[in-house]
């Protein structure tokens, strides 16, 4: 997974210096930390990973991230919920790409959802603040289907 992040980050021109793993049910983000940057290099961006495991109904509630993020789901269904209240769900194998707009990742299955976060932040943003958000207007995400009120 850490390959694959440095992958994405590179192919957006952006520079790695180092990725950490966090311990396996870690929830927060085990942020890279440069060895040594010259002046030149003091505008890139810190990269993140993140493992998770959402048990089934949990919820991370509305929120939004000052950069972007990539989770690639390795077992179960994970159901994201975009700033239009659409419904998107992503299967083992499957990722999604999110940034700084609203959004609701939730486990409505009956099983476990694993996933890997690869987070690629501005140096001055913390990789692992998520900033609560309000949901779209009358958008209510329920455990087994998603409602969208008159």
């Amino acid at each position: 997974m850490a390959v694959g992040g440095a992958v994405l980050a590179l192919a957006a021109g952006l520079a790695v210096t180092s990725v950490t793993h966090a311990p396996a049910g870690a929830d927060r983000v085990a942020a890279s930390r440069p060895v040594e940057r010259g002046a030149a290099e003091a505008s890139f961006p810190e990269v993140g990973l993140a493992p998770n495991t959402y048990e089934p109904g949990h919820s991370s509630g509305w929120h939004t991230h000052p950069g972007v993020h990539s989770a690639v789901v390795l077992e179960g269904v994970l159901t994201i919920y975009d700033a239009s209240c659409q419904r998107h769900d992503f299967g083992p194998g499957e990722s999604y790409l999110g940034g700084r707009d609203p959004h609701l990742a939730r486990n409505e299955g009956d099983t476990p959802v694993r996933l890997v976060v690869t987070y690629v932040f501005a140096q001055t943003s913390p990789l692992d603040h998520a900033a609560p958000a309000a949901p779209p207007a009358g958008c209510v995400a329920r455990s087994a289907s998603r409602r969208r009120a008159n």
